[in-house]
Formats: structure tokens, sequence, C-alpha cells
């Protein structure tokens, strides 16, 4: 189903029971995100425990991480679907810049 509240565009979300239909789910939704021109995305599946005979059903989820050619469309799996900020650069290496500009 397509996602009517997205974090991002095309998102789009399956619900499965079990793991065996997910595949060509998968598959159909790549083939779909590539005629539109997706180049680029991102893909959390989430899954019952493997040590338990739940009936908690699979989620997969997909999204368009954006245009490849620009600096600012990119956003990541952690940041989507785990709630973790990714922060690429040092804080401490801030702080000591920072640091060094009071002391001018």
């Amino acid at each position: 189903m397509a996602y009517l509240t997205p974090v991002k565009e095309k998102e789009v979300v399956m619900v499965s029971k079990d793991a065996t239909g997910l595949s060509e789910a998968i598959s159909l939704v790549l083939r779909c995100y590539h005629r539109l021109g997706v180049r680029s995305f991102n893909l959390a599946i989430f899954m019952p425990p493997l040590d338990s005979s739940s009936d908690f059903p699979f989620f997969m989820r997909v999204v368009d991480r954006g245009d490849l050619s620009s600096r600012t469309a990119d956003i990541g799996c952690m940041e989507l679907y785990a709630g973790t900020s990714v922060v690429a650069s040092d804080p401490f290496k801030i702080a000591e810049e920072l640091r060094d500009e009071l002391e001018l």
C-alpha cells in the first residue's frame, strides 16, 4: 500500500503473515520504483522474533532516498525507521573549533 502519511517521497508499506510472499512483493515495488526513476532507496523489514510462535506479521517499508545528484535530498534508514540520528561529524571537533574562535 502507498503510505498516506509518508516520512519521505514514495513510501510503500507491506504486511505479510510470512516471509515467502514478501520477496515477490518487494520485487514488484522495486520495479515500479525503477520505472518512476528512483535509483536510491531504503528498505526495512520488521519481523517477529525467530524463537517465537507469535502471530506478529512481517512489516516492510521502502522509501525513495531522493535525487542522487542533490546533496540535500538524502536520508538514511536509521533516521527513518530506527529513530536514530546519524551524525557524520565529530562533535569534539566543532567544540575545539568554537573554543579556538572564542580565544581569538
